[in-house]
């Protein structure tokens, strides 16, 4: 890994402070493993056995939540599963001799990295955040996350969730947009009433009665709407 710059505007971006701070903490490490050119392979394992190691954290599922948000950009490129970091050489200026690998960059970034290519962490010192420009940020959310887990609570038999982390929301994102009858509060609201009902079984698996384990992936979230468990 290299030595990298972090900028005071980095703790005022309100992009990066809606994130969870493990999330926040990827995002920075991830620029201790990108090469010169601000690139490094998309291998969830390596990066969690080099950042977080000790640390059980879903690390697939912090990087679509930077790939969201635009802090990062997941691409393949012949088979090879890539990562590259936006605007790389505006924020960071790698020692002279320091090599890079030479991978292909996504198609949809310039050939000159500072011109053309849109800054979605830019790290300038902005003003501190307030609470009027985290209410537009959330507002910006179509997703009603809030809404949704509070729906989850209100059932008896699921495994207790205390915050809605960014795991979480991608998770829950992707069911919803993978699920057009799934896209109203009220629809997730009686699906959490139904399950007990619906699935008996279910609510006797500790692991599987719970927020993360239905949400997880499509896989599992067809298991519990089906019944079907095989």
């Amino acid at each position: 890994m290299r030595a990298r710059n972090i900028k005071p505007g980095f703790f005022n971006n309100e992009k990066i402070a809606l994130l969870a701070p493990e999330i926040r903490i990827l995002f920075i490490g991830l620029w201790l493993i990108a090469d010169r050119d601000g690139r490094l392979e998309d291998r969830p394992l390596r990066i969690k056995i080099l950042l977080f190691a000790l640390d059980d954290l879903d690390i697939d599922a912090g990087l679509t939540c930077l790939h969201e948000a635009g802090l990062i950009i997941r691409y393949n490129v012949e088979g090879q599963a890539l990562i590259q970091i936006p605007s790389w050489e505006k924020h960071q200026k790698p020692h002279p001799n320091e090599k890079s690998n030479n991978y292909p960059a996504p198609l949809n970034l310039t050939s000159d990295p500072k011109k053309g290519q849109s800054d979605p962490a830019d790290m300038r010192n902005e003003d501190s955040m307030n609470d009027e420009s985290l209410g537009a940020a959330n507002a910006a959310e179509k997703i009603p996350f809030t809404e949704i887990l509070q729906a989850y609570r209100s059932v008896d038999g699921f495994a207790p969730v205390h915050r809605m982390t960014d795991n979480r929301r991608s998770h829950i994102r992707a069911r919803w947009n993978d699920n057009p009858d799934m896209q109203t509060p009220e629809a997730w609201s009686q699906f959490w009433a139904w399950i007990p009902t619906a699935n008996p079984w279910l609510m006797t698996q500790p692991k599987m009665a719970s927020l993360d384990w239905i949400t997880k992936n499509e896989t599992n979230f067809a298991k519990v709407r089906e019944g079907k468990y095989a």
